[in-house]
């Protein structure tokens, strides 16, 4: 009986460790640089948020240097020493050099370092993607649902890309928003009103097609979309507005649509942060794997376009 258990433990053990591949990170393992700078062409608050890591051990403590020198390349032959500066209020470091660097098509490349450290710094690159825009857009059904809050719009569409069936992989983040908008119709067709131009995110309520190519991430708004996993030249998604109908005429015929054309680095990042997000909620959930393209660090460098479109339903 003892070596009938001692054979059950063993089988155990290597049956455990035939299904999972384990990692060693040393113990000493040195702190490095982390760093998240997501640079969008046209906005005016780039930023970097940076700090060191530790190792598995907790042998080092998490740190926010202040004296961190961050420089981005498209090319041009800028030569200062650092187009970032510390922003000790909300601890980032804000993009100050006023040029755009962020062009269709143009690779980037970063470096930064904090200054008199051991710590090793850091390189990266990006390549900034094109821009892309919706086609095609068709309402599939629409109808009126009521909750304790009141009555709401909710509708199905369906979503073309311009050039989808295209033989590069394309990785897109896609914002549905509203405002509140009242209809008139005339003579010459619906006049919309506009009440407050204030844009809101519609509720998400389901991808009823191309849910493999098309999906939520847990962590941040919006639909995330990787061209690969397309099965069809469309993806439909259900979704709902979270203003109530409370006006005489109140419509949500219009949708303000925010297109972001994201890099794969971009794409992948953001899917292992919603991974492990998942992971740490689900009982059961493998550990969701951290994404970077950072050399000798941690962390995302990324650049992005974005194309803003007024989609009219009825049309």
């Amino acid at each position: 009986m003892r070596n009938f258990l001692l054979l059950v433990l063993v089988t155990t053990i290597f049956a455990l460790s035939s299904c999972v591949s384990r990692v060693s990170i040393p113990e000493g393992e040195q702190p490095q640089l982390v760093i998240d700078l997501q640079m969008l062409r046209g906005s005016d608050n780039i930023f970097a948020a940076v700090h060191t890591s530790t190792n598995l051990n907790g042998s080092f403590p998490i740190e926010n240097p202040d004296n961190v020198e961050i420089f981005v390349d498209n090319g041009s032959g800028i030569d200062v020493p650092s187009q970032f500066v510390y922003n000790p209020e909300t601890k980032v470091y804000d993009y100050v050099a006023g040029q755009e660097l962020v062009n269709v098509t143009s690779t980037l490349s970063l470096s930064a370092q904090i200054r008199n450290s051991e710590i090793p710094g850091i390189t990266a690159s990006s390549r900034v993607p094109k821009y892309n825009e919706l086609v095609d857009t068709e309402l599939i059904a629409s109808r009126i649902v009521s909750d304790n809050e009141g009555e709401f719009w909710e509708g199905t569409i369906r979503f073309n890309l311009e050039e989808l069936n295209i033989n590069t992989s394309e990785y897109y983040h896609l914002m549905l928003n509203e405002k509140l908008q009242t209809k008139e119709e005339t003579v010459n067709g619906p006049v919309y009103t506009t009440i407050n131009p204030e844009e809101s995110l519609f509720e998400v309520i389901d991808v009823t097609s191309g849910e493999f190519a098309v999906r939520e991430f847990l962590h941040t708004d919006g639909l995330w979309i990787d061209l690969d996993e397309m099965d069809a030249d469309f993806f439909e998604v259900t979704i709902r507005s979270t203003i109530p109908m409370t006006l005489e005429g109140q419509t949500s015929d219009n949708i303000f649509a925010k297109l972001y054309s994201i890099t794969e680095e971009h794409y992948n990042y953001n899917l292992g942060l919603s991974n492990m997000e998942s992971s740490e909620s689900s009982l059961y959930g493998e550990q969701g794997l951290y994404r970077s393209n950072i050399n000798r660090g941690f962390g995302i460098f990324s650049a992005c376009v974005m194309k803003r479109q007024t989609i009219n339903l009825i049309k």
